[in-house]
């Protein structure tokens, strides 16, 4: 599903500062319409509370997706539908500050923060590297977008995970690690609310959401 276009007035900054690591794209980046207003959305989460979270927007692929609900312990899913040119999947990273402590202004202004990403493939080898926000006092920034690549040429299951620097790999799993499935095979097959399902009062909602018809909703919503 495309994402709404629209300006992102309230986003500080768009784009990280420039990093070396081993998930830097290779070759340019062509991001996906809507970045903006996804980076607009989150920082509008950070600033009203919400925890940190990331978000992975394809940018040379074509894939599905899905996310569960907080308290569900369930990563998010994504399917890679088309192979990207030579193998080499490109993803932006949208992510934003915590907000969930009400400190979200004090992250954002750190010269220190910065988030972990990183990459499990298939064989059980990991790819790691920290980006930095790039807040200081008196420029904050909330909600940040970094392109990363890695080789998907072996079919197989891999797994990313956007951490915070203020909190170790695995933690919020819901909001901060995907699957990512390689190869039809592989692939994560979605199980479907019963028709007319609603969950009762106090339980969490169990089933798989489409992650970019639930990133589209929240940024009309505003």
């Amino acid at each position: 599903m495309p994402l709404p276009i629209r300006p992102a007035p309230v986003t500080v900054g768009s784009s990280t500062p420039p990093s070396v690591g081993p998930l830097e794209p290779t070759s340019k980046v062509t991001r996906m319409k809507g970045v903006d207003a996804v980076l607009a959305a989150l920082t509008k989460d950070s600033i009203r509370g919400v925890a940190a979270r990331g978000f992975l927007l394809p940018a040379n692929a074509k894939t599905e997706q899905w996310l569960y609900a907080y308290h569900t312990g369930n990563a998010k899913e994504m399917n890679v539908l088309s192979a990207p040119p030579n193998n080499k999947l490109q993803l932006t990273v949208t992510m934003h500050v915590s907000g969930h402590t009400n400190e979200a202004t004090k992250f954002a202004s750190d010269p220190n923060e910065s988030f972990s990403l990183s990459v499990t493939g298939p064989d059980g080898q990991t790819k790691s590297q920290q980006v930095k926000v790039g807040g200081s006092p008196g420029h904050p920034v909330y909600a940040i977008a970094h392109d990363i690549e890695f080789d998907v040429s072996k079919p197989g299951n891999y797994r990313v995970d956007i951490s915070p620097s203020a909190t170790s790999v695995g933690g919020y799993v819901e909001g901060r690690r995907y699957n990512v499935h390689v190869g039809a095979a592989n692939f994560f097959k979605p199980t479907q609310a019963p028709a007319g399902y609603k969950p009762q009062q106090g339980q969490t909602y169990p089933y798989p959401i489409d992650e970019m018809a639930s990133l589209a909703n929240d940024i009309r919503r505003g």
